[in-house]
Formats: C-alpha cells, structure tokens, sequence
C-alpha cells in the first residue's frame, strides 16, 4: 500500500520520489559564502531557563536524555532521542508535561535531525535524502540531492512551506532547498567552527555551532539570496556540555540542547542586554565596600529581606527561603508550597517579613503568607494582587517593598518593551490595591524609562527604591513613581544583580549566575556622589 501511494504521488508530481526525477542543481557560485567565527566576546548567551529540569513525566517514561534534535512549534517542543524516542513538551502547561509519541517508522526513529510542520515531520538522517512523512497517515516523500551529500541538519519555515535549510557535512556547505522546484542554493562555510543544529522562523535563520568545546549562535538574514549576518553569540556558563540542536520559542527566544544525561534543553538569553547605561544620567555611585561569601546549598537568589534580630531572609528561585545569620550562614531551610500554583523555576521573586512569618511573592503576583507552627512553615494566607493592565491582563513582578509600620505593600509592574506603562502599585495590609501610580520622570531622557527591567523593591524613609538589572541602575522613586535619583552599579561589582536590602545605610545586593557557577556573594555598598 505505501509503494502505491509514492506511485500514485510520483505520477502527479506531487513530490519527487526515490531519487526517479532528476534534481535541478545550480551552479555553484564560490561568492555564495558565509564565516562562521568566533563572535566578540562580550556577547553571550547565557542560561536563562533550564526547562528540562522541571519537566514532568507519566508515570513509566523515562526522563530526557541522548537528545538528537529540538523543534519548537506553537506551544510544543518536540524532542527525538538517540534511542528512536520521539515525544514532546508542552510549554503552556503549568507542570511542563511530556508526552512520548509512538512511531514505528524505523527511518524516522533513525534520523539525525528531526522537525515538525503541520501534520509531517522533516527529517534526515545522514545520507543525500530529505524525507517527509505525513501524520497521521504515514505517507512517506523523499528528494534525493546529489550523490555525495551527507545531510546531517535541517530547518523548515511554516512561512514557506516548499523550502528548506540543510547542512551537507561533506562538503560543509548550508543549502537552500526548494522541494517544489528541486533547486538549490549552496553556501560554503567558512571559519573554524562546525553546524550542529539549524533553526529557521520568517527571515530569521540561526545556525548553532561547535569548535571543540566552544559553541556559538550565528543569526542570519534570509531575505534576498545572500545570507547576512545579524547577530552572534558565544554560550557562556555550561561548563563543557556538548550542544547539538537550536529552536527558536514563538516569541523569538533561543532554545538550546545538550546531550548531558540530566538538564539537557535551555532557554538561552544575550547577556549584553542587561547591560547598559540606561536611559536617565546617574547624580550618584555605588561604592563596594566588602563582599560575603553565602554557603553551598543556596542558588539562583532571587530575594533578601534584613530581619530585626540581625540576620537575613532570602528567597530563590526554587521556591525556598533561607534563613540566616547576621554573617549570612544558614539557619534553617524552607521550601515554599503555594495553594493556586505549581511553582516551577524561578517563579518566586521576592520575601519580606521575620524569622516567625514572612510574605512571599512570585513572578505572577501571588503573595503568600507563611506563619511558622512548631517546626514547620505553614501557608495562612495566599491573594493575587489584584491589578491589571488596559487589556485586563495580570502584571508580572520581580520585587516586594513593605512598610512595616503601616503595613503597606509596594510593588513595580515588570512590563516587557519600552512603550508599556511600568507602574507603581500600592496594596494596605489586607492586601487590597490602594494606588497605582505610573512611573515618571520630571525631565528629558535618553530613552523609554520603561526598560529599566525592575528586579527589587525597597521603602525606605518615605521613598521607594528600585533595583534595575537591564542597566544595573539604583533608582529612588517618590511615593507617587516619579524617578528623582539615579544611583550606578558597576556591571564589574554584580553582573545579573536580582534584589537588594538597605540596612543602616548600607545596600546589600544579591546576584543571580549562570548554569553551574558558583552563588555570587552579597555585595555590600555605600552610595557616594559622582
């Protein structure tokens, strides 16, 4: 039955089948080149989510590992293993579930790079061929390419849905192939380092490759027929994993696989754009005066809260609280159960409160109380700030101010782009929003005050203060959001600074760091004028 289906095919011309029409091949032109160097230093892809490590399993599958390819499409990341397995991610649940699919294609099973368009998957598998195979029907079509060929990697583009881009490692050329016309494109690669995994989205094609143990992402331009560079990166912070796939999310972030056994596929961020000189001149400085070290145990600080006995709270992005010394050792650890959520990676981001109760809150504006009951920390109380923007969608939040005289609660809004509305928003002790200001600034800036990118919260004196890890910036707000202080911070002090304390007129800042380096320690501060 399938061989009279790929007749059938053939004979309508639908596809070209088992290498029985003749392939149209340009002409190799030489000027047709791209260079796949080591990009500038300074810019870097750096871990921003490491979603396999929150991934939920049915009971009786396996966890990840022997990753071949990744292929994001709509709200699924597809995954093919070494071992045959293909299955995917569900992004948009809460729990990152998987699903494992069963395909009994041995040719499929077999590919080396592996993606989804519609109803088929693209594949190939090391040989002259693309195939594709219908679901769920199973119908298969192949294009043979020239004899030689050794067709490792692959990208499709539901943009244009006849075309291709592989990478033929014998001769180490991409190509641009067109399935309807059967012609071709070459590109010679130039350079040091080799493709290990391709991804295409619009006019957007990313090429991810290896040099020994070194990896980059190259961007490209795909419109015309010269392909442009627009961007690359170097991955930093993984500590000699070996890469072998690129995806890109719906909303145009890097996803990125490895073959480690655990913690295999990341969403991946340009590290230079937390970094800048922000859009409003400083008038002052932070000055370090010590750093300390914090203990193993505690990673991705997202939160820190100065406790009246002296010591310290400090939350992190998996959900625990820490609490500490005056020297910031561990007194004791609390892992946080919401009621409304499942609280994956970092989904809490702030703390404030005692060393008997304390309020935390998370990405989404769930604030929970947690009262301790013997040895044990109990949720009482969990509310959703009730807020929302001119669509009716919730805010997201990266800090928690606390008045503890009144009882008040002050958060700013972490709006994505420079033209949405970041605003101050002011809760009394039951919770309940009392005002909510727009963030202002009296005088010209250099540039949308709204991508200051808020990572803390502080009220102090009759101020609110504000943390920005995009700029690396302190910013001093009225209690009605006008910005009337800029305080820098050295990148070189705290390079992904995450929340901050003042306590006796010092500022101690807390950073977050990449996949397998070490806790930063607590930068300690002083501000001094210009």
């Amino acid at each position: 039955m399938k061989n009279t289906l790929l007749l059938i095919c053939c004979l309508l011309g639908a596809v070209a089948c088992g290498g029985s029409k003749q392939n149209k091949q340009v002409e190799h032109s030489t000027n047709l080149a791209i260079d796949l160097s080591e990009p500038d230093q300074s810019k870097t892809l750096v871990q921003d989510f490491p979603i396999t490590l929150y991934v939920e399993y049915p009971t009786g599958v396996d966890s990840l590992e022997g990753i071949t390819s990744i292929n994001m499409y709509g709200p699924l990341l597809h995954v093919h293993q070494s071992n045959g397995v293909i299955g995917y991610i569900d992004t948009a649940s809460d729990s990152l579930s998987y699903k494992r699919q069963d395909y009994s294609d041995l040719a499929l099973q077999e590919a080396t790079d592996l993606e989804v368009q519609e109803q088929a998957y693209w594949f190939v598998s090391g040989a002259n061929t693309v195939s594709r195979t219908g679901l769920p029907n199973g119908v298969v079509s192949t294009w043979q390419l020239k004899t030689h060929y050794k067709l490792t990697e692959l990208a499709v583009n539901d943009q244009e849905p006849s075309k291709l881009w592989l990478f033929n490692r014998a001769d180490r050329q991409l190509i641009h192939f067109d399935t309807a016309t059967e012609a071709e494109l070459v590109y010679d690669l130039k350079g040091e380092y080799e493709p290990q995994g391709l991804a295409w989205s619009g006019e957007k094609l990313l090429v991810l490759a290896g040099n020994n143990a070194d990896y980059i992402v190259a961007e490209y331009d795909t419109a015309g027929t010269s392909l442009k560079l627009t961007a690359s990166w170097k991955l930093s912070g993984f500590n000699g994993e070996v890469f072998n796939d690129v995806s890109l999310a719906p909303d145009g972030r890097i996803i990125v696989s490895s073959n480690a056994v655990a913690n295999n596929i990341f969403l991946v961020a340009d590290k230079s754009e937390l970094i800048g000189t922000g859009p409003i001149d400083h008038d002052t400085e932070l000055q370090l005066v010590k750093q300390v070290e914090l203990e193993q145990g505690i990673a991705q600080p997202s939160g820190i809260w100065p406790v009246k006995d002296g010591g310290w709270l400090l939350i992190t992005d998996q959900a625990e609280v820490f609490l500490l010394d005056s020297s910031f050792k561990i007194i004791e650890k609390v892992s946080l159960q919401f009621s409304s959520i499942e609280c994956n990676q970092g989904c809490t981001e702030a703390v404030v409160g005692t060393s008997d109760s304390f309020h935390a809150i998370t990405d989404t504006g769930v604030i929970g109380l947690f009262v301790k009951v013997g040895n044990e920390y109990q949720l009482k109380e969990e509310v959703v700030v009730a807020a929302t923007n001119e669509q009716g969608d919730a805010y997201e939040y990266a800090g928690l101010g606390h008045n503890e005289a009144t009882g008040e609660f002050y958060l700013v809004t972490d709006q994505d782009g420079a033209e949405e509305e970041d605003k101050l928003i002011i809760l009394d002790s039951t919770y309940k929003v009392i005002n909510i200001y727009p963030i202002t600034y009296g005088s010209e800036s250099n540039g949308s005050i709204f991508e200051y990118d808020a990572q803390g919260v502080v009220y102090k004196d009759g101020a609110i203060y504000v943390l920005s890890q995009r700029f690396t910036k302190l910013l001093k707000l009225t209690m009605t959001g006008e910005i009337v202080s800029v305080t820098d911070l050295s990148e070189a002090d705290v390079k992904e600074p995450s929340d901050f304390a003042i306590r006796e007129g010092k500022i101690y800042i807390i950073g977050d760091h990449e996949n397998n380096e070490a806790v930063p320690p607590i930068s300690i501060f002083e501000i001094v004028q210009n």
